[in-house]
């Protein structure tokens, strides 16, 4: 004889069907904030890839192109940490258990650094010749500038944590439009901004591009993101824990 319970499935129904404008308008809310996250990536890409024809043309798009996929490989793990976050966030933050939600935080950006670290390393150390020859599609005359790139953006890699964990932190605490904001300070000023002073004004051509906008501006951007959302959580445990 099997035993099972009888709340374990969900029982659809028009007669139980409620229409409730608030939870729409909450679903709005928090929707806007992640599509428009995506649409600033893209800009940003045209941005990038925009500079790089100007400065090297179809070879420093190749480039980018080609060693971006190697750092997308390295997002990865940080998007799965990333959806655990939120679920286990908003889950606490539902059940008004804030000092789970900071815990949760806390050892989630432990997590992620030691992945992004080790993950880093291997980049860096791997990339010249075994990595970027996977990538360079038999143009060999790419390997060295594409080694270059993933040599500069391993130092990218170490900060994804910071700002993917904090993103997902405040969307479990329905504060998307701060996900946002944190996104837009990153990627349309601090990165795109670095970027065009090392790459025009201090003449430094797609290396500029590398370490201003990928590298440096990445990194000041995330760790701003990292910053912000140590202060706010703070403040939550000052208020509903302390």
């Amino acid at each position: 004889m099997v035993n099972y319970k009888k709340d374990t499935y969900l029982n659809l129904s028009k007669e139980s069907f409620n229409f409730d404008l608030g939870i729409i308008k909450e679903i709005v809310f928090i929707a806007i904030p992640a599509t428009s996250e995506i649409i600033i990536f893209s800009i940003v890409s045209l941005v990038i890839n925009f500079m790089l024809s100007f400065i090297a043309g179809p070879l420093g798009v190749a480039v980018y192109t080609a060693g971006w996929r190697i750092v997308n490989l390295a997002m990865i793990p940080h998007m799965g940490l990333g959806t655990a976050t939120l679920t286990v966030v908003g889950a606490a933050y539902g059940a008004r258990k804030f000092k789970k939600l900071i815990t949760t935080y806390n050892y989630s950006v432990k997590f992620g650094l030691s992945i992004s670290i080790v993950s880093s390393i291997i980049i860096f150390v791997f990339a010249p010749p075994q990595i970027a020859m996977i990538f360079s599609y038999s143009e060999t005359n790419l390997i060295p500038a594409i080694s270059d790139f993933l040599r500069i953006l391993s130092i990218f890699c170490i900060a994804l944590p910071l700002g993917i964990l904090s993103s997902s932190t405040f969307q479990g605490l329905g504060k998307a439009f701060i996900s946002l904001t944190l996104t837009i300070q990153r990627a349309l000023v601090f990165e795109i901004i670095f970027m065009y002073i090392f790459a025009f004004v201090l003449n430094m051509g797609t290396a500029g591009i590398w370490w201003g906008g990928l590298s440096l501006g990445g990194l000041v951007g995330y760790l701003v993101s990292y910053i912000y959302t140590k202060i706010y959580l703070r403040e939550v445990k000052k208020v509903y824990i302390d």
